[in-house]
């Protein structure tokens, strides 16, 4: 393969969470819920998309400001 010729199979990993993820804590965030009420229903609604806490408040955070 060409040096310059960009490959999708060789993306790096990432470990933001997930595009479905970040629009219900966006949409949460809009309904003023607290911290442990969104947790609470991201288990709820997902209960496969798992992350870690941290980034979870993180995210919240993130929401909360924009």
């Amino acid at each position: 393969m060409y040096k310059n010729v960009h490959s999708h199979e060789q993306r790096n990993t990432t470990t933001r969470a997930p595009s479905p993820v970040r629009e219900l804590v966006s949409n949460y965030v809009q309904c003023n819920l607290t911290e442990v009420q969104i947790k609470n229903l991201l288990f709820v609604n997902d209960p496969t998309a798992s992350m870690p806490t941290n980034q979870l408040s993180n995210l919240i955070n993130y929401a909360r400001r924009k």
